[in-house]
């Protein structure tokens, strides 16, 4: 079983702490990260409805011409508000439906279908997707990612598989990280109260020459839930203690590096690599011999990311990007089941304009390696298993006037115990006056096996 070891989470703070005491000019905002994060103050309505968003097309469009219903969270929105952690800051999103089991589990749907199994939404982080085939969902305790580090949350509502495949049937939930310039110089945010605790650390710079500019960030987040009952309850089935409820108490540690450049040739690159460790607890049936019996076991959670882009701007009109991302996590509950998952993803994408088009390519593939260790409690058979989907996209957005835009698109996907199927959509969208557009909609989208 994992444990969470303690003394390398205090030497890893205090080399931080000390880096960031040699690197940082001064505590607080730089004046480019200010800038940024103020960027929003004393902002009417018509700029706001300027925002562009990503996640509905693969490429910038403002967000009062997008042909579906989308929503943007800020930085600056989080800010704002008084939420600590990421599942809270998605509560402020229309249309989102969040359930809160306790203090370090949830379901989150659109629309909703909300349940254990949240299979029709597609949670992203970076473009990339957390969807776990073995729990047909995200698994939110591994995904605490700090607020302070996150640029904008971009929701779609409603089908996006013909852009990005299988499971977005209701929608689409894309979380997009601060690139490193916009975190210079060196913050500590804290958070305490009776429920929780967190402490963030983010440490910023660059390398500029006349060749290239570079610049990195580091990060490291602890976030602690305490117990939320200590005591325990009576009611109609008798008394209850405190060993008889979920204890609901957990900590996450998360740290992690980046580094974005400006190389030649107009080339961006940019990669991300993060280490995570969760502990918490379920309330299991555990069978001791036959007998099954109600307690707390333990999850120790411990996984490595790494995410990373390449693009190049070839002309005006003309733009490609190549993206891999890679993750290993361990996840251990334990006496019931362990499972450790290993995944791969390639995806890569050329657009253009031609005339009135701007034609979008794409394709990407996604291996898994699923292995299991089981128990009397529990196990899966075969206990190891590699899985994978390949899958091209097309899209053309079709511009006949700035009132009028016809968009159509397919996306072809192949999972290795699926025959191969198709994701359609056609949107006709029509801007009647700047603060208005009426849009219509066709989309199928699919749900794979699991």
């Amino acid at each position: 079983m994992l444990r969470i070891n303690t003394i390398t989470s205090q030497i890893g703070w205090g080399l931080l702490f000390i880096f960031s005491l040699m690197s940082v000019k001064s505590w607080g905002l730089e004046s480019a990260q200010f800038q940024q994060e103020s960027a929003y103050d004393g902002m009417e309505i018509e700029d706001l409805m300027g925002l562009s968003i990503t996640s509905l097309s693969k490429h910038q469009e403002p967000v009062s011409k997008a042909a579906a219903a989308v929503f943007v969270l800020t930085s600056e929105d989080i800010r704002r508000s008084p939420v600590t952690s990421l599942i809270e800051a998605l509560r402020l999103i229309p249309g989102l439906n969040v359930q809160r089991i306790n203090n370090t589990r949830f379901n989150v749907s659109i629309r909703g279908l909300n349940g254990p199994f949240p299979k029709h939404l597609l949670v992203m982080v970076d473009g990339r997707s957390v969807y776990n085939p073995l729990y047909a969902g995200v698994y939110w305790e591994q995904r605490d990612i700090p607020l302070s580090i996150i640029d904008r949350i971009e929701v779609v509502r409603g089908p996006g598989g013909a852009v990005w495949g299988s499971n977005a049937l209701n929608g689409v939930i894309n979380i997009i990280t601060k690139p490193s310039a916009l975190q210079q110089g060196g913050k500590l945010t804290t958070y305490i109260s009776s429920r929780e605790k967190q402490a963030i650390v983010t440490v910023g710079g660059e390398d500029s020459d006349s060749q290239k500019s570079t610049t990195w960030r580091l990060f490291a987040d602890e976030h602690r839930y305490e117990r939320s009952d200590k005591i325990g309850y009576e009611n109609s089935y008798g008394q209850f203690g405190p060993d008889e409820l979920v204890d609901d108490s957990g900590i996450t540690r998360r740290a992690g590096a980046r580094v974005d450049s400006m190389l030649a040739n107009h080339l961006q690159w940019w990669a991300d690599v993060q280490h995570y460790q969760t502990k918490t607890y379920y309330l299991e049936n555990v069978f001791e011999g036959n007998v099954p019996q109600i307690q707390n076991i333990d999850v120790d959670i411990e996984g490595y990311t790494f995410n990373s882009q390449l693009s190049r701007n070839l002309s005006r009109s003309q733009q490609w990007s190549l993206q891999l991302f890679a993750e290993y996590y361990d996840r251990d509950l334990g006496g019931v089941l362990r499972e450790r998952q290993g995944q791969l993803d390639i995806s890569g994408q050329y657009r253009f304009l031609a005339g009135i088009h701007n034609i979008t390519l794409g394709s990407n593939y996604r291996g898994y390696t699923d292995h299991y260790t089981g128990t009397e409690t529990g196990y899966l058979q075969p206990d190891s298993e590699y899985n994978f989907l390949i899958a091209g996209f097309v899209q053309d957005k079709i511009a006949f006037s700035d009132s009028w835009a016809l968009t159509l698109g397919a996306k072809f996907e192949r999972h290795r115990v699926q025959s191969t199927f198709i994701q359609p959509t056609a949107r006709l969208t029509w801007s009647a006056q700047e603060d208005l557009t009426l849009w219509f909609a066709y989309s199928k989208s699919m749900q794979a096996q699991t």
